[in-house]
């Protein structure tokens, strides 16, 4: 039962991730498409389509860090726990 909360918390919280960065992306390339009057060059078009994949990669890595120290930090008490208590 717990596994199952645990999996639909990361997914859940992958999918606000994944919204988030959307809404974010996409304001970055409507302000692109203002700056430009709407007519981009290819190498504008190509920068800001390789600075929003960096931008994703790096939101990502720490979300996914934090995500992964939390739950080793949860295990640890978890662990810890069990030694205090023999009954269990």
């Amino acid at each position: 039962m717990r596994d199952q909360e645990n999996i639909e918390k990361v997914a859940e919280s992958g999918l606000h991730s994944l919204l988030i960065q959307t809404a974010q992306v996409a304001i970055g390339f409507g302000a692109v498409l203002a700056i430009t009057g709407g007519k981009p060059s290819l190498e504008v078009i190509v920068l800001t389509s390789l600075g929003s994949v960096a931008f994703v990669a790096v939101n990502e890595e720490r979300r996914l860090t934090k995500e992964y120290e939390r739950l080793v930090e949860k295990r640890r008490l978890e662990l810890e726990g069990d030694r205090n208590n023999p009954i269990n």
